[in-house]
């Protein structure tokens, strides 16, 4: 038995294709298990590089909006999509402005998408439903409330959907808001 490790060692095989019949199609399950290892490795690192140029753009785009106060009012959000694409949500349609996103954000990875409400809309209504919150009416009744950049909503996530009035109650615009029940 020692022998046959000794053997394989020096000839670069596997212990396990040294002893006998089956050990070849257990060497050629791990070269294949081998292959699919590195490919997903591979795939791992292309997609990080994306995530990369996609944080990196998005760095980009904040420092553009604070700076801009005429994109500011258009500006609508942003997120990395499942292609690990930049998408920046904006207002208007206006050419020149979707340019000036993209040219700001270095046009790789970077997809526009028209929305109808400014990010700085969605954080007024989400700061306006937080405030109400904080009665003694909604207390253990709300799971949490968040800023949806994909959907371009306030979601409210209840566990009492009696109080949905009372929510709505607290901003001017019902189209902004969505109210649910948690997900399990």
């Amino acid at each position: 038995r020692r022998r046959q490790r000794q053997m394989c060692i020096r000839d670069r095989e596997s212990p396990v294709s040294a002893q006998g019949n089956g050990g070849a199609e257990l060497s050629k399950l791990a070269d294949s298990n081998e292959i699919r290892l590195e490919s997903q490795i591979a795939q791992m690192r292309k997609e990080t590089a994306l995530q990369k140029k996609a944080n990196i753009a998005y760095g980009k785009l904040k420092a553009t909006v604070s700076n801009e106060k005429k994109l500011g009012k258009k500006y609508a959000g942003a997120y990395i999509d499942d292609n690990n694409n930049l998408v920046v949500n904006l207002t208007t349609s206006d050419k020149q402005i979707q340019d000036e996103v993209l040219n700001k954000t270095g046009k790789e990875n970077v997809l526009i998408s028209q929305k109808q409400y400014s990010y700085e809309e969605l954080l007024n209504a989400y700061h306006n439903i937080v405030n109400k919150m904080q009665s003694d009416e909604f207390e253990g009744k709300v799971s949490q409330v968040y800023v949806d950049e994909i959907n371009n909503k306030v979601v409210v996530e209840t566990t009492d959907l009696s109080i949905r009035e009372k929510i709505e109650n607290a901003v001017l615009d019902l189209s902004l808001i969505h109210i649910s029940e948690p997900t399990r």
